[in-house]
């Protein structure tokens, strides 16, 4: 799904600030233009797969044209592909190492367990996740 999201842009001291006025001000910034820019791709990203997650809605984003800059501030569209975005940076598999007793790796393998599915649907169990 590709997005466009209303942003705000504020140079301050040659570093940028970015805030997301649909979305409660939330804020993130850069030493540069382009390093604000993928900081407010990740932020954005990273509200929409935290809402995913937890069945939230995100809210609608405003028309460009509704969002009315502060002193010092322009309005810019944040545009990208969040679930592209949120595939490869948050959803990517990490190799994890764990040690288990030999008896339980024998029998795992004998019933053809997947640890890794196994491990991941426990997780997702423990912090309160039931997808």
């Amino acid at each position: 799904m590709y997005i466009n999201y209303p942003a705000l842009f504020f140079k301050e001291n040659g570093s940028y600030s970015v805030v997301f006025p649909d979305l409660n001000d939330l804020a993130t910034f850069g030493n540069s233009y382009d390093d604000a820019m993928a900081m407010a791709v990740d932020l954005l990203a990273g509200e929409f797969h935290w809402a995913k997650l937890h069945s939230e809605a995100v809210p609608e984003p405003s028309k460009i044209e509704d969002i009315k800059p502060d002193d010092g501030s322009f309005p810019v569209l944040v545009s990208f592909d969040v679930d592209d975005y949120i595939k490869k940076n948050f959803e990517k598999p990490v190799k994890k190492t764990l040690s288990i007793p030999k008896w339980l790796d024998d029998t795992c393998k004998a019933k053809r367990i997947k640890f890794s599915k196994v491990l991941q649907e426990a997780l997702k169990h423990e912090i309160g996740l039931s997808n």
